[in-house]
């Protein structure tokens, strides 16, 4: 199954707020797949302009909100 979920993070030298989409698949056994699909500043699409490293950050703060809905039970795609 395909599921997104949109959530806000940090980038850039001045920790500017910035609004994430990601998208992510599950089945049976998880979560897999996860990707971001656009990050957005006030409206407008940055993605092009996030540094390599805020990118992981985002990535990696979007994979723990997904844990965290899943743990919380949130998120009810047949996976607890």
């Amino acid at each position: 199954m395909d599921h997104s979920i949109e959530y806000q993070g940090t980038a850039g030298a001045g920790g500017e707020v910035v609004t994430v989409t990601m998208t992510f698949e599950s089945d049976q056994d998880g979560v897999y797949n996860q990707n971001i699909e656009s990050i957005k500043f006030e409206g407008v699409e940055v993605m092009g302009l996030i540094s390599d490293a805020d990118y992981k950050d985002l990535e990696l703060l979007g994979c723990q909100i997904i844990d965290e809905k899943i743990e919380d039970k949130e998120f009810d795609f047949g996976l607890l």
